[in-house]
């Protein structure tokens, strides 16, 4: 025979149950009941009431938080990237809490914004260096009149 919980919400008196180890992940999959809750074996009803955490150990591992791209982003684009450092801290917070969905989408969202500033800087690299190029093989192709006339017009 399965085992069998029942669980009681913060702050709640009436206690739900019995339900298997399968409905309490479901329920938590889908939101309706998190890491917040308490929980006692069916059978004892002397027990203590602990942590749905402490029992419900097959938790998912915690998603990459990509706070070291994060964190490198910040050099590269400050004060834009610290869109990505706030998603990658919320990763671990959430999955600490309970809330597995969320953090995955935590995760994809730092995810999203580091590729995002990830391309826009090395799209602002290219564009320099085009940029720097043209300047420079314009300045070359300069005769001496010319400069003469370009370093008059910058003295004014």
């Amino acid at each position: 025979m399965e085992e069998q919980f029942y669980i009681i919400a913060p702050g709640k008196l009436v206690p739900q149950g019995p339900l298997s180890r399968d409905a309490i992940q479901a329920g938590l999959a889908s939101g309706e009941l998190n890491a917040d809750f308490s929980v006692r074996r069916a059978g004892d009803s002397a027990g203590e009431w602990v942590p749905l955490r402490e029992v419900m150990l097959a938790a998912p591992p915690c998603p990459p938080s990509y706070m070291a791209w994060s964190i490198f982003s910040v050099f590269c684009c400050f004060p834009f990237s610290v869109i990505a450092v706030t998603k990658s801290a919320k990763v671990a917070d959430l999955h600490g809490r309970g809330l597995y969905a969320e953090a995955q989408a935590a995760s994809r969202s730092a995810f999203r914004w580091n590729v995002f500033f990830t391309i826009s800087v090395v799209l602002l690299l290219i564009f320099c260096y085009c940029c720097f190029k043209f300047c420079w093989e314009v300045w070359q192709d300069m005769d001496a009149t010319e400069l003469d006339a370009l370093r008059d017009y910058c003295a004014r």
